[in-house]
């Protein structure tokens, strides 16, 4: 008997998904293996980031997984797992609920979302291996975490494997050291530097 069990959607009716010119329609495209999206609260960050996941759904070897730091944020109203059953559901697909599993009906592509608390829960990946990985406001993550999760990239899908990773980074941020190249000196974004594809050595 399988365990995933089918969501009783309401019959409300669904607006297009489309991408934002602009910022979003350029997160959505862009090629990089590491790719961080800045924004304020409530710029539909997370939003893009499950948007990505639909370019590959196709592919029956695309394998992601989806992070947010603590179970309470990602579970939430308004988390990324109930904004994930509410985006997908128009695609006919089966949700897990225990082990937070989206999985697409006609080829079997799953979604995966998990916590990552504490330190030593990236060691939990370890062997493992993800066609992307996604981290919802990485300023809440260690870099270690993240960097550790960078060498879980592998993939049989048929797109190379990327990180996508939302943000509001503080200037004391770990993440700053890693974005400051984008920023210029008010704290705002470079309009001229958006999309810049770099090269980064740990």
């Amino acid at each position: 008997m399988s365990d995933y069990i089918e969501e009783e959607w309401e019959d409300d009716e669904l607006e297009p998904l489309s991408p934002q010119p602009g910022k979003q329609e350029l997160a959505l495209n862009i090629d990089a293996d590491v790719i961080f999206y800045g924004g304020a609260a409530g710029s539909a960050k997370s939003f893009t980031a499950l948007m990505r996941s639909l370019r590959h759904a196709h592919d029956r070897n695309y394998r992601p997984i989806y992070f947010r730091r603590t179970n309470g944020q990602l579970k939430g109203q308004g988390g990324l797992w109930p904004e994930a059953k509410a985006m997908y559901k128009r695609f006919g697909v089966s949700a897990k609920e225990q082990a937070q599993v989206i999985k697409w009906p006609d080829n079997g592509c799953e979604i995966v979302f998990q916590h990552m608390e504490h330190e030593k829960d990236a060691e939990n990946h370890l062997g493992l291996q993800y066609s992307a990985v996604f981290f919802d406001e990485l300023p809440t993550f260690t870099e270690s975490q993240f960097t550790f999760l960078l060498s879980r990239l592998r993939s049989k899908a048929k797109m190379s494997p990327y990180a996508f990773c939302t943000m509001n980074p503080d200037y004391d941020s770990w993440v700053y050291n890693w974005v400051e190249w984008y920023i210029d000196e008010d704290g705002l974004p470079n309009e001229e530097r958006s999309g810049t594809i770099r090269y980064f050595v740990t």
